[in-house]
C-alpha cells in the first residue's frame, strides 16, 4: 500500500510529535495493520517523563495497547484477510540466546527489539506492521500472532484488553485466592484490573493510590475499600481498616495476605512491607523511575513471600471481559482524534485519567 500516513513519534522528554510519513511496506510474510485505537501504557509514560533511557529505540512510536484491522496481507500469509479486527504483540524470541537455550523464553535477551510500540513501531502510527505473525518461534498464543477479535468484544475494549491482561497476570504470579484481603497499590488501569480479577477470585480488595477520580473509579469497578496517600501515611490507613496485629519486632503488620504494587512510588516496596502479614506475599508489577528505600528487617522478620510479574494473560483477560467478569468501561474517560493526542498524554500523566483512547482514524 501506498502513500502517506501521520504518526506520534517520540523523540525524548517531553518531547513528542505529530508527523507525516511513508506507509509501511510489508514483506510477503507480514501484515499491514490499520489502526483504529491506541492508548497509552504506563511503560511509554515513564519514556515521555524521564527521557529516552526508558525507550527501546530512537524516534519511537509507541502503541501496543490498540485496535486494529488488516490492511493488507503478504503473499505468503494464510491465517489473516483484509478487514479482520486484530490485537497481538510482536514479540518473537531468538531461540539462540542463554534463556532461550534453557527454555526460558519469556526472558530471552532480544525480545525487546521486536516489540510492538517499544522495540518496533506500533499502533500510535496510522498504519503499522505487524512481521511474521505465523512464526514458528512464538512462545505463546498471543506473542507474535495476531488475535482475530470477536464481535462481542468492541474496538474500545480490545483497546484496554492489554492492560487488564497485565493485572490478571500480577493477580495469577501472587496467587490470590477466595477469602484473602488483597491490597493493590496504584488506581491506573492496570492496578484497577488487579483489583477486579481479585474480586473475582473471591477476595476482600483494598485499594491505595494519591488522585481522587482514579479512587473513584476502582470504587465503581468494585473495590472494597479505597485509600488516598493524600490523606495519611499509607500503612496507617490501611491498618486502620484491617486488623494491626504486631509481630515480635514491632507493631508494623495487618492481616493483608497480598500486597500487589501497581503504582511504584519510591516508598511503595517500603508501604507493601508494612502492610504484608508475617508470611504473606509482595508482587511487584510496577515500572520504577527511581531506586526504592525500605527497610530490610522487615524481610528478614516477616519472610514475605517477594515475586515480579511482568506475566500477561491475555487469552483469560478477553473471555473476563466478554462475559462480564471484568468490566473496562468505567477506565474510559475520553476518546480524542489523533491531532489532540497531547491532551491523552497530559490526563493520564497527571492522573486526571484512568485511559484516554486516541482515535486514529479521525484528526
Amino acid at each position: 500500500m501506498n502513500g502517506k500516513m501521520k504518526a506520534i513519534v517520540y523523540y525524548g522528554k517531553n518531547d513528542v510529535r505529530l508527523e507525516e510519513m511513508d506507509i509501511p511496506e510489508i514483506g510477503p510474510r507480514d501484515v499491514l495493520l490499520k489502526s483504529k485505537y491506541a492508548s497509552l501504557c504506563g511503560s511509554d509514560i515513564h519514556a515521555v517523563r524521564k527521557g529516552p533511557q526508558w525507550a527501546k529505540a530512537e524516534h519511537q512510536i509507541f502503541g501496543h495497547e490498540y485496535a486494529a484491522t488488516v490492511a493488507e496481507v503478504g503473499s505468503e500469509v494464510t491465517k489473516y484477510k483484509i478487514g479482520d479486527r486484530v490485537f497481538g504483540v510482536n514479540m518473537a524470541f531468538c531461540g539462540e540466546c542463554y534463556y532461550c537455550k534453557h527454555h526460558d523464553f519469556a526472558h530471552c535477551i532480544g525480545i525487546g527489539k521486536h516489540y510492538t510500540g517499544q522495540g518496533i513501531p506500533g499502533a500510535f502510527a496510522q498504519y503499522f506492521k505487524f512481521s511474521d505473525p505465523e512464526n514458528e518461534h512464538a512462545f505463546a498464543p498471543y506473542l507474535n500472532s495476531l488475535m482475530v477479535i470477536p464481535d462481542e468484544l468492541t474496538d474500545e475494549q480490545c483497546a484496554m484488553m492489554e492492560p487488564f491482561g497485565v493485572g490478571l497476570g500480577a493477580v495469577e504470579k501472587a496467587g490470590v485466592k477466595e477469602g484473602d484481603t488483597v491490597v493493590v497499590m496504584g488506581a491506573g488501569i492496570i492496578g484497577i484490573s488487579a483489583a477486579q480479577w481479585c474480586k473475582a477470585k473471591g477476595a476482600k480488595t483494598i485499594v491505595v493510590s494519591r488522585g481522587r477520580h482514579r479512587l473513584e473509579t476502582a470504587e465503581k469497578c468494585g473495590a472494597d475499600h479505597v485509600i488516598s496517600t493524600l490523606d495519611g501515611d499509607c500503612y496507617d490507613q490501611v491498618a486502620a481498616v484491617t486488623k494491626e496485629t504486631g509481630w515480635y519486632w514491632g507493631k508494623e503488620t495487618t492481616t493483608v495476605d497480598v500486597v500487589i504494587d501497581c503504582a511504584g512510588y519510591p516508598g511503595s516496596f517500603n508501604d507493601a512491607l508494612k502492610i504484608v502479614k508475617p508470611g504473606g506475599c509482595i508482587c511487584l508489577a510496577a515500572l520504577y523511575e527511581e531506586l526504592s528505600m525500605a527497610n530490610p528487617q522487615y524481610i528478614a522478620n516477616k519472610e514475605p513471600k517477594i515475586i515480579g510479574s511482568t506475566d500477561n494473560n491475555l487469552i483469560d483477560a478477553m473471555k473476563g471481559i466478554m462475559d462480564g467478569t471484568v468490566n473496562v468501561e468505567p477506565l474510559l474517560d475520553a476518546i480524542v482524534g489523533i491531532n489532540d493526542f497531547q491532551q491523552a498524554f497530559e490526563r493520564q500523566m497527571n492522573g486526571s485519567a484512568c485511559k484516554v483512547l486516541i482515535d486514529m482514524t479521525k484528526s
